[in-house]
């Protein structure tokens, strides 16, 4: 091989070598870029397993089942997936304690939550009454709203075959759950099925990994479109 050609075809190796170079990095930097844009958005979720300690909620069978508990659990792994994708999660309780309505709150205001999501299941003296419902404040905003919606939409057709709405205000009279109407920031009160039923209590323990990645895709995404 002449010395010209042997030039020539070491400027082309180090063309391609480098434009191959530019493009694996373009690539890794658009990935950081798109996952480290929503890392460092600072996107905080401040997540309420409802009742705790004394305060057990309602119940399923001979006190064989405490709404108490399986509030924890799905809050727990609510707060695992939103974690997973970057998110800051504060927990109101991470374990079996009590807690005031005032200080859960009081955690979401002054951690400056982004949103909240107090987790509760439901309950009723008809044995067949079953389903999700989310529950806002009854002034609650378009944002509020939609969020509250994806969550319902992502949950829907998972194993708990009612769909019961995203209702306002508070479900004894007028006024508003404490937690919706006590944090500055969007909100909202989810009944994860009837504790009462057995059909809910067993979707809820067959799906509930399912359930949490629902509940943390729809928080993530409603963040992201709004």
């Amino acid at each position: 091989m002449s010395i010209d050609k042997f030039i020539t075809t070491l400027k082309q190796n180090k063309k391609k070598y480098f434009l191959r170079s530019f493009i694996v990095i373009l690539v890794v930097c658009v990935t950081l870029s798109l996952y480290s844009d929503f890392k460092n958005d600072d996107f905080v979720v401040c997540i309420d397993a409802g009742h705790g300690g004394s305060s057990i909620g309602a119940v399923y069978g001979d006190d064989e089942r405490l709404e108490k508990d399986d509030n924890l659990k799905l809050s727990l792994l609510v707060a695992d997936e939103l974690e997973k994708q970057g998110v800051k999660v504060l927990l109101t309780r991470s374990n079996d304690k009590d807690m005031s309505l005032e200080k859960r709150c009081r955690i979401a205001n002054l951690g400056h939550a982004d949103y909240f999501l107090c987790v509760h299941r439901n309950s009723s003296e008809n044995v067949d009454a079953n389903g999700i419902e989310i529950w806002l404040s009854k002034n609650a905003t378009s944002k509020e709203e939609y969020i509250a919606q994806s969550i319902l939409n992502n949950l829907s057709g998972r194993g708990l075959s009612v769909e019961r709405g995203v209702k306002k205000g508070f479900r004894s009279g007028s006024g508003d759950y404490y937690i919706n109407s006590k944090t500055s920031m969007p909100s909202c009160l989810l009944e994860m099925g009837f504790i009462s039923n057995c059909d809910d209590n067993i979707a809820f323990d067959e799906n509930i990994e399912e359930y949490a990645k629902a509940i943390a895709d729809a928080i993530i995404d409603s963040y992201e479109q709004k």
